[in-house]
């Protein structure tokens, strides 16, 4: 018997739904290549730093994922200082990092006090939250791309990494931010025995000191003492910190995990990621004088502030505005 046009059509239908699924889990299969346009990621006291061209002067940029605006250290350029643009103090043209940019804004600070590299400047999240961007210690390099044609969740877990959310704090559309998260850190669920809380990711916070550094609030705190949860005093760790008002210090106090308590990331498919027993933990508790400075010191909730050395220690990282997710390489 002889086929009907419109059974030739839906066979013809059928074979192209079959060749397309066939190319789309082909696609899916395939390990991904590459995390984008890269060059080399510099490290000082566990911080990572990347070179910018300003104009015709280049110099070492810190990248802080922990702060929110950028900045710029004139004195910290090789061979002569950059020019803001006519009539304004902190307004860029001629910046490239990953290519040129139209026109940027820094702000003016002082980075001389920074220990090791000479730093020029903080590139902030109100940069790196236009791309994707790999942190790639082991290698030494840092990578930039594009939400489109990157690598799929499946190939990225296929490569070894584990996603976590950074829903409401860390976003490419400003509209999608909540709360007193609305600065645009990217603040990721973690865990000391069991008890969770939002920490903020702040690859500039430089804990070489006291390795696997952790900064809790007094809400989390309390949270802690109310499971049984005693962490220990370390006495010798306190620390004495100047605030944004002048002639205010903050006092904190240093801790330790009790036996059989541990620290970890919570990643999007359950698992905990980053488990580590000797975690140095920093209670902040901001003074009232200084509840201007903002910071998780003066939040009435649970959070905490990661330091750089926990991001190191993932070997890669991949932060993504687009999907609020941050992915920490696990083998």
């Amino acid at each position: 018997m002889r086929n009907t046009i419109p059974e030739l059509l839906i066979r013809l239908l059928i074979l192209l739904c079959l060749c397309n699924y066939s190319w789309w889990t082909t696609l899916e299969a395939r390990p991904c290549r590459s995390f984008g346009r890269a060059q080399t990621l510099h490290r000082s006291s566990l911080m990572p730093y990347a070179r910018v061209q300003l104009q015709q002067f280049s110099g070492n940029f810190l990248i802080d994922f922990g702060t929110t605006r950028s900045t710029i250290d004139l004195a910290g350029f090789q061979s002569g200082r950059p020019v803001p643009l006519p009539g304004s103090p902190d307004q860029y043209s001629g910046f490239q990092f990953f290519g040129p940019w139209q026109k940027v804004t820094l702000l003016a600070r002082d980075h001389s006090r920074v220990q090791g590299i000479r730093q020029a400047g903080i590139l902030g999240t109100d940069i790196l939250s236009t791309a994707i961007y790999t942190l790639d210690y082991s290698r030494g390099r840092i990578y930039q791309a594009d939400p489109q044609g990157f690598c799929t969740p499946a190939q990225l877990v296929d490569a070894g990494f584990a996603a976590v959310s950074t829903a409401g704090s860390y976003t490419r559309y400003p509209e999608r931010l909540q709360g007193l998260f609305r600065v645009n850190i990217p603040a990721i669920p973690v865990q000391i025995g069991g008890i969770s809380a939002p920490a903020q990711i702040d690859s500039g916070y430089d804990d070489r000191l006291f390795r696997y550094a952790l900064n809790i609030n007094q809400a989390w705190y309390t949270a802690l003492q109310r499971a049984g949860i005693q962490l220990i005093e370390n006495p010798a760790a306190d620390l004495r910190l100047s605030t944004c008002v002048v002639g205010v210090r903050e006092n904190i106090k240093a801790y330790t995990l009790p036996s059989g308590s541990f620290f970890a990331i919570e990643a999007l498919d359950g698992r905990l990621l980053m488990r580590n027993t000797t975690v140095h933990v920093f209670l902040k508790q901001t003074p009232p004088e200084a509840a201007r400075c903002g910071g998780i010191g003066t939040w009435q909730f649970p959070a905490g502030q990661l330091g750089a050395s926990i991001l190191m220690a993932a070997q890669k990282v991949i932060l993504d505005p687009f999907q609020s997710r941050v992915w920490f390489y696990t083998r």
